[in-house]
Order: structure tokens, then sequence, then C-alpha cells
């Protein structure tokens, strides 16, 4: 591995933590691989943590151990930023989320971290733009089945002829639930 080249990486990707918490463990897995097994049964929790992280340019600390499918470190089935939590400041009251404020998720510095509910982590998401614009809604919608034409088209049948949500479904191909739910205004605005 090109050494130089990495670390160029994160340099012109105008400088993030974001290219740095993907460049950084990739090289120090590349020189020090972690141990997969054994190791010494005597390490206290913090030192068995400390082994895991590496440190770049940016004041994250980076954790290179396991990582879960959406990026998460992962801590014996616990995301590593909880593990980190627990580890410099006690029990995650029940119902609390561990959240992030340099949103860089394989970061487990305990001063980039906060607790919340899920309706504070939406909140700091929206604040932040991380959150899809909702032009992913309606017929927008990659998957959508339906659009307004074809509502309007549902609602008459059903006013008109008096046409069960299971017919209206199957000629729509849809649910007979989803055919409910557009005709009645649920999930679509007429």
């Amino acid at each position: 591995m090109d050494f130089s080249a990495s670390f160029q990486n994160i340099i012109d990707s105008k400088y993030n933590r974001f290219s740095e918490s993907v460049e950084i463990p990739a090289i120090l897995n590349t020189i020090k691989p972690l141990k997969k097994h054994g190791g010494s049964k005597s390490k206290t929790p913090f030192a068995s943590f400390f082994d895991k992280l590496c440190f770049g340019l940016s004041d994250c600390w980076y954790f290179r151990g396991s990582r879960n499918k959406h990026g998460y470190g992962a801590i014996k089935n616990k995301k590593a930023h909880r593990v980190s939590y627990e580890l410099f400041f006690g029990l995650i009251p029940h119902g609390k989320m561990v959240l992030h404020k340099c949103d860089v998720r394989n970061c487990v510095n305990p001063d980039h971290l906060f607790l919340g509910t899920q309706d504070d982590n939406m909140k700091d998401a929206k604040a932040k733009g991380r959150l899809r614009p909702n032009s992913m809604c309606g017929e927008d919608h990659p998957m959508a089945k339906l659009n307004l034409v074809k509502i309007k088209e549902m609602i008459s049948l059903r006013s008109e002829t008096n046409t069960s949500y299971k017919e209206i479904g199957k000629q729509f191909n849809i649910s007979t639930m989803s055919a409910y739910r557009a005709i009645k205004g649920i999930s679509w605005k007429k």
C-alpha cells in the first residue's frame, strides 16, 4: 500500500473527518492488523477499547475494530460509541440514544457523544441536512405504483360504482389496504 498516496487522498479531499474516517483506519489496519483471537485476558475494558482506536488529524477517535452494516463500530453486538459513552460517563438511561455531534459513525470520542431521544436524533439530522428531502414521497418516490390521476380514478370507481377496495386494489395492482388508504386520503393527499 502506498501510504503517502493515502494521506494525500485525505488532503486532496479538502481534508474532512469523513474521508479521514475511512482512510486512517485502513492504513493502520495494513501496518498493524488487529489481533483476531487471543490476547491478554488481564486487560481492563479501557485498555481493550483503546487498542481498537486510531487518531487522525481531526479530533475524532476512529474505531478500527468490527463495524456493523451501517458503518458503526461494533464490540460484542454493541455499538462502539455506546460502549465509549458507558466507559466514560456510566450507564445509558433506558430509552436514550447516544448521538454524535461530529456525525462520523465510527467516531468514539466521548467529547463528540451526547444523549438524546429518537426525536432529538431526527431534529439533529434535519438541522444538519442529513435527511432525505420530502420529494421522495408520493408519485416522486421511485417505487410508487400510484399517481394523482390513478387515485382520482380509484375515488371515482369507489364513489360511482361502489367497487370494493379489494377489487380496486387488484385493478391497480396494489394491496387492498393501499387502495383503502389512498382513497381515504390517508397515504395520499387529494
